[in-house]
C-alpha cells in the first residue's frame, strides 16, 4: 500500500472508531436514564 492509502485507511478506522465510541456512551447513558424514569414513575405512582 502506498503511504497516502495507508494514511486514509488509519483516518477512516480512527473516525470510524470515535463514532462508535460515541454512539455505545449515548446508548448506555440512555438506558441509565430509562431506568431511572421507570422508578420515577413507581415512586410517583404509590
Amino acid at each position: 500500500m502506498s503511504s497516502n492509502m495507508l494514511t486514509a485507511m488509519f483516518v477512516a478506522i480512527g473516525a470510524f472508531t470515535l463514532i462508535f465510541i460515541d454512539l455505545m456512551w449515548h446508548r448506555v447513558r440512555m438506558g441509565d436514564l430509562e431506568e431511572k424514569v421507570e422508578q420515577l414513575k413507581l415512586k410517583v405512582s404509590m
